[in-house]
């Protein structure tokens, strides 16, 4: 939620020579949100993957890193509104995606709960 709303700040905001302040407070804000998201992502990932071990967490950085190079690989061609839209929708389909994970997850321990009685 927060990172749709620091995005769309940035969808909004024009910049002028006044305004440094606020661009601090958005990179202080998105630092804390990414470290977030990181920490809660690999932890999720972690719990759902225990017999896997180590390959889960290579896994998930290789495919950062691969996010990164495709990120990195199109910004010269590509507006700041685009790819600021672009990660809006990235933002609404993760969360979106745990919504129906958590919501699967509560669902099954609910059905192997009442079974086991």
């Amino acid at each position: 939620m927060v990172s749709g709303g620091l995005l769309s700040l940035t969808l909004l905001w024009r910049p002028d020579e006044a305004g440094s302040t606020l661009v601090f407070a958005f990179i202080g804000g998105w630092g804390i949100v990414d470290g977030i998201w990181q920490s809660q992502i690999t932890a999720l990932v972690k719990t759902q993957f225990i017999e896997y071990g180590e390959a889960v967490k290579v896994n998930a950085h290789v495919l950062q890193a691969l996010g990164s190079a495709i990120a990195f690989g199109y910004a010269p061609f590509v507006s700041f509104s685009t790819k600021a839209y672009v990660s809006l929708a990235f933002v609404a389909w993760a969360i979106m995606g745990y919504i129906v994970w958590e919501s699967t997850t509560v669902t099954f321990q609910m059905r192997s709960m009442s079974s086991s009685v």
